[in-house]
């Protein structure tokens, strides 16, 4: 019998990334402790039924060990996770990472131990968000007028998308997946396997390769749970967790491009945009990010916002 019994949640589904280095993880756990691990895998949580919509909920009760989550979750325990919702924070996503590897990453663990039941164990890759739509080619800023874009909860996401000249719709995924063709919403941004694996490209045949928010995921778990591990297990949870963040990290660089190619041979419209309408983007996502800089006092997102 397994001395230790770990239970990692997702909610993307078998096919995603995130479900990928789950598996990762698990394997890496497995070869650091043998028989003496138990690990089982939920990558679609949620399919669980009631109880199970968030599964950070889940996790801070004491029912289920780890899971990851987006950040958008967590800023009503600290209002600056909304730094991942800006637009066009960086172009250089190992950039990020690595910063999230030190005094940035650290003050988001510190806050989110602070005000909440929950620790933070590692930061994934939650893909660079692309514009999908049922309209038309989106080739500049003026092909966004007129349409209503589905965006996440979020008052900066949605300020980021009328900048571009969206309509913006905040729902939630759960709703909006359950009827992709409402009248009301032509639009949608998502990473592109998240747009594939779903078969939203089904009903949206035109994407366009905005990359206007790089969305971020944590891997967490109860600081309650997490203090009572033995120093054996919390050691090789850390050792393998290492491992497979990089490996994550990795993977989802590598999808884009793959997904691009998928989509493009189901027939789906992929629009790249040129510098000079790229160029455009960026200047309407600016006037965003100045509006929101003074949320963000701390030292830390200095030169960032």
């Amino acid at each position: 019998m397994a001395t230790y019994n770990l239970t990692f949640a997702g909610y993307k589904g078998e096919k995603s990334i995130h479900a990928a280095a789950a598996r990762h993880f698990g394997e890496r756990l497995t070869a650091l402790l043998g028989d003496d691990i138990n690990y089982n895998l939920l990558s679609d949580a949620i399919s669980q039924g009631p109880g199970f919509e968030n599964p950070s909920e889940v996790v801070a009760a004491g029912n289920l060990d780890l899971c990851y989550m987006a950040t958008i979750r967590f800023a009503k325990y600290v209002p600056e996770f909304v730094f991942f919702d800006l637009p066009y924070l960086t172009d250089d996503r190992a950039t990020l990472f690595t910063l999230l590897r030190g005094e940035l990453g650290d003050f988001f663990k510190t806050e989110l131990e602070r005000t909440s039941p929950l620790k933070i164990l590692a930061f994934w890759d939650n893909g660079l968000r692309q514009v999908s739509n049922r309209v038309r080619p989106i080739t500049s800023l003026a092909d966004c007028e007129g349409i209503a874009i589905r965006t996440q909860v979020s008052d900066v996401i949605g300020d980021s998308v009328r900048a571009m000249g969206f309509t913006a719709k905040p729902l939630d995924i759960k709703i909006y997946r359950k009827d992709l063709d409402r009248a009301d919403i032509q639009a949608q941004d998502n990473d592109l396997p998240t747009i594939f694996n779903f078969a939203i490209h089904h009903h949206h045949p035109y994407i366009t390769l905005t990359g206007h928010i790089l969305g971020m995921q944590m891997v967490i778990c109860s600081q309650k749970a997490y203090a009572a591990w033995p120093d054996a297990l919390r050691d090789a949870v850390h050792q393998a967790l290492d491992e497979a963040t990089l490996y994550q990290q990795n993977l989802s660089m590598e999808r884009d491009a793959d997904t691009v190619a998928k989509l493009e041979a189901e027939g789906t419209t992929v629009t790249r945009l040129d510098a000079e309408k790229m160029a455009a983007f960026h200047a309407a996502a600016a006037t965003v990010r100045a509006k929101y800089r003074p949320a963000f006092p701390h030292k830390v997102f200095e030169g960032l916002v």
